[in-house]
Formats: C-alpha cells, structure tokens, sequence
C-alpha cells in the first residue's frame, strides 16, 4: 500500500527508470525467497486433493460453476485494477494538482479495502454471503458513477473510501460461495489466478476508451459497467449440491 507513496516521494529526486528497475529488484529478491521457503515445503496439489477427499467428498466444480466463478474473477479483477490503477491520474488531473497528495488518493482506496475486509468477513457471520456480495457491487456502481462527477480533491479522496469499503467484501463473499461448490486445489487456484486476465485487459481497455474519448470521466464507464455486470452475475449464481450424509 506504501508503494505508490514511495514512488512519488522518490520520483522528483530520481530518475524513472532506476526507481523501476529498484522496484522491479525487489519483487525479483521476494520471488525468489518465495521460491526458496517452497521448495519441498509440503504436498503437491494432487497429494492436496488426495489427503482433502479422503476426509471428505469431494467432487470438484462443474463446468457451469468453473466458468461461473471464473468470470466473476475476472471482472472483479479488472474493476477494482481499473479504479486503483487509474485513480491516481484521475486525482490529478480532477482534484490536486501534485503527485504525492494524488497518491493520497489511491492510498486511501487500499486501505479501505484491506479494512472493509477484515469488517467483512465480521458481517457475514451475520448476514449471508450472497446478500453482502449483492449490496457491495450495487455500492460499487453508484459510488463508480459518483467519482465520474467529482471535481474535488476530497470529494475524490470521499468516493475513494466508499468504493474501498464497498468493494471490499466481494473477495470474502465470492470465496466463499466457491468453497461451498467444493472445488479441488487445481481448480481453486484457476480461478483465482483467472483474475490477471482481467487486471491486465480491463484498465488497457480503459486507457484507449480515454484517450479516444479525450476524457477520463467517460472511461469510468467500463468499471462501472463491470460492477453493474457482477451484480447481474450474483443473481444466476450455480446451486450448491445437497450432499448426503
């Protein structure tokens, strides 16, 4: 969450493509230790899926909830990677003029999510997951339309907030729901992984729907039309099977 802060502390006293390959440097030294720490550490994913059924059944997802899970991942993947990775220019060319209070900006958003989380999965133990999943997306959509109108750095920095919170227990919500289909490890993992493809499609798609349209604002479409796509998915979720005891 502090790296965007970093960036733009660092940014008017170093060059662009040092800070990059510093960055770059680090994720390189964290991947390899990574890799270290899980070398031999443990069973391989089909040993996982083995030792799991034999405590319980097991059946794996069907194709209807694999490609079901598989596109909610997706577009949440690529909502929340188009707010983060383009709040900031949109702080600064909308709100504060300077980089580092724009970072602010994103910061803020973070860490709403990483709180709203946490307060989310508190929630549910209340109230059901598809209903937390429901109400969260629909907030979504209406705070995304809200940053579209702001012009403001607080009223910018505001809907930051909102939409972190807001956001913020559709992970919780839809994993759940995911473990309650009872997938095997390999599919889990797709599933999640899935998620890339729209953090890498959505916010470039983003970027040309902008520069096209000479607006900013306007590319706030496509986030909003991803989370009003996600809410309309929440309603078609796959029925989780009855299993005999």
């Amino acid at each position: 969450m502090l790296s965007a802060l970093l960036s733009a502390w660092l940014l008017p006293r170093f060059a662009l493509r040092g800070l990059l390959e510093c960055f770059a440097g680090a994720f390189l030294l964290g991947g390899l230790v990574l890799m270290l720490q899980m070398r031999g550490d443990g069973l391989g994913v089909d040993g996982f899926d083995v030792a799991i059924g034999e405590a319980e059944p097991q059946g794996g997802l069907s194709r209807h909830a694999y490609l079901y899970f598989a596109g909610l991942l997706v577009l949440y993947g690529g909502l929340e990677t188009c707010l983060s990775g383009w709040l900031t220019t949109f702080a600064l060319r909308y709100g504060d003029k300077t980089l580092a209070v724009s970072e602010y900006t994103t910061l803020l958003l973070w860490m709403s999510l990483t709180v709203g989380r946490a307060g989310a999965s508190a929630v549910m133990l209340r109230v059901g997951e598809k209903t937390v999943q429901r109400w969260g997306l629909g907030l979504a959509a209406v705070f995304t339309a809200g940053l579209a109108m702001a012009h403001s750095a607080v009223t910018i920095a505001t809907f930051a907030v909102l939409l972190g919170l807001s956001l913020a227990p559709f992970f919780p919500a839809t994993w759940a729901l995911l473990m309650a289909e009872r997938p095997t490890a390999r599919q889990a993992g797709i599933v999640l992984a899935v998620s890339g493809l729209g953090a890498a499609a959505l916010p470039w798609m983003m970027g040309i729907v902008s520069t096209q349209a000479g607006s900013l604002q306007v590319a706030l479409a496509l986030p909003f039309a991803a989370a009003l796509g996600l809410l309309l998915m929440s309603w078609f979720a796959p029925r989780v099977p009855v299993i005999a005891d």
